[in-house]
């Protein structure tokens, strides 16, 4: 039977937040987009799950940016549902609450004055007489960043449990990026003087933006934005991008009525750059193909968990680095909007896990994973008592964060290079562009891409290329 066919200016592969920016800007300014969303729910890992009156993102989604511009249009979407949420996040490690982002004054001395001392002489040696050798792994800017023990007590099994690797095997840029910021001469500095210091220091988000109705909010108001003229189709899964050369002409997709084909001028994707690339038809050269079976995904878990108690803590999030436990973060939906929970009675919470698809945890049924979660948060952690468990359901996402292994770039840079040589492609968002953005970083490469169709010229590689994640300032005070 012959495919149905759809022709429209721009095709979006993919209903996340990268993809639904592009078609909201496209949209506004007259053009005609179809957006191809495999689930569904838009939203991708940003949408929100229902499930007996309670709310569930897949994992915290705070709306934070230093971009004024992307504030700017989040406060003109949601408008009154858009809340401001007072923040507390921390890791719960041995039996103890440690702040979060990691202050290096509180892991320091956290741990007691023995341990801290240890840390202090430990650091003093690593500068003094600093490892050889290149630094290209996690492990090695970690340690000489801060030292051996600060390394095997705060940042070594956590991080291990969230990427599956060990930590020789993690690039570099994953620790430049998310800790950067911190200095653990700094924190002795301002535990010494620390009325000399006080002031300087000044939280950028001691509060964030939360729609209240949680994250998926945000994209159902875009997906009926642009359908008012264009259109937004889910359980649409892409199976084929057909090109003519270094034209693509069409994209194929399952839905479930049938194969359907979509023609346009212009593609925009924002579907992992892997399979996005493996699904071109005729396939790309060897070394392409080679290079897009060579790089990785983490896949994800949240085990939902409805409870018959107000409140269980405070934190919008916590992770957990307590040894022995897989769980690697939870968080209590209710703290980010009551709107989160039927009634004000109860409340609920998310409980993350990290995994490779098809490997012996992911195998596990949803009943065993909700035991397992239960054992580890009510059990072990005594967050809440077994007998107050309402119900609890599973929610898996497959390619959920790109693997920066060690050596990932010179395989990423042969896809983009290809990628290139395609001229009426561009590839947006985390997965798309293979570069573990934030929801932010996201939209704003859905916008560029849309406005280079519009007569731009804009580098979508120089979103969040900074390679830093900060979330404090120093402010000189007079």
């Amino acid at each position: 039977m012959r495919s149905r066919v759809i022709k429209k200016e721009v095709a979006i592969l993919g209903g996340g937040p990268a993809g639904l920016a592009a078609a909201y800007e496209l949209t506004k300014h007259g053009h005609e987009v179809v957006v191809a969303e495999e689930k569904p729910q838009v939203g991708g890992l940003a949408r929100t799950v229902h499930h007996k009156g309670f709310r569930f993102d897949i994992g915290p989604h705070r709306w934070f940016t230093k971009n004024e511009e992307l504030n700017e249009f989040m406060r003109s979407l949601l408008g009154d549902k858009l809340l401001r949420v007072p923040r507390l996040t921390r890791i719960y490690f041995n039996n103890r609450f440690f702040d979060y982002p990691l202050k290096p004054a509180n892991a320091l001395f956290g741990m007691g004055l023995i341990m801290a001392a240890k840390i202090v002489a430990d650091y003093a040696a690593v500068r003094i007489a600093p490892p050889r050798g290149p630094v290209e792994s996690f492990e090695d800017w970690t340690i000489r960043q801060f030292g051996r023990t600060m390394y095997n007590l705060y940042f070594k099994s956590y991080t291990e449990k969230v990427w599956g690797i060990p930590c020789n095997q993690i690039s570099a840029d994953w620790a430049s990026q998310r800790i950067k910021g911190l200095s653990l001469a700094s924190a002795v500095k301002s535990a010494l003087l620390k009325n000399r210091m006080r002031g300087k220091i000044k939280s950028l988000i001691d509060e964030f933006m939360y729609p209240m109705l949680g994250a998926g909010l945000t994209y159902e108001t875009m997906k009926a934005a642009i359908e008012e003229r264009n259109q937004v189709l889910t359980q649409t899964r892409v199976v084929s991008v057909n090109r003519d050369g270094r034209r693509i002409n069409s994209i194929t997709a399952n839905t479930p009525t049938g194969t359907i084909e979509i023609e346009a001028e212009h593609f925009i994707s924002s579907i992992p750059l892997t399979e996005m690339v493996l699904s071109i038809n005729p396939p790309p050269p060897p070394d392409v193909v080679r290079a897009a079976k060579s790089l990785r995904h983490r896949d994800h878990i949240v085990v939902a968990l409805m409870i018959n108690r107000p409140q269980l803590t405070k934190d919008t999030w916590i992770y957990i680095q307590e040894p022995g436990l897989k769980a690697a973060r939870m968080y209590e939906p209710k703290n980010c909007s009551p709107h989160m929970v039927p009634s004000p009675d109860v409340t609920s919470l998310g409980v993350e896990y990290y995994c490779f698809e098809g490997d012996e945890f992911w195998r596990k049924s949803d009943d065993e994973l909700v035991e397992f979660a239960v054992k580890e948060v009510a059990d072990t952690l005594h967050f809440f008592d077994r007998s107050e468990l309402i119900d609890g359901f599973v929610i898996r996402s497959r390619m959920a964060y790109p693997l920066v292994e060690k050596g990932y770039h010179g395989p990423l840079q042969v896809l983009k290079q290809y990628v290139k040589t395609l001229e009426n492609l561009q590839i947006i968002g985390r997965c798309g562009t293979f570069r573990y953005n934030n929801q932010d970083h996201a939209i704003e490469t859905g916008f560029l891409a849309a406005r280079n169709l519009m007569g731009g010229n804009y580098d979508i590689d120089r979103v969040n290329a900074d390679g830093e994640y900060l979330e404090e300032k120093v402010e000189e005070t007079t």
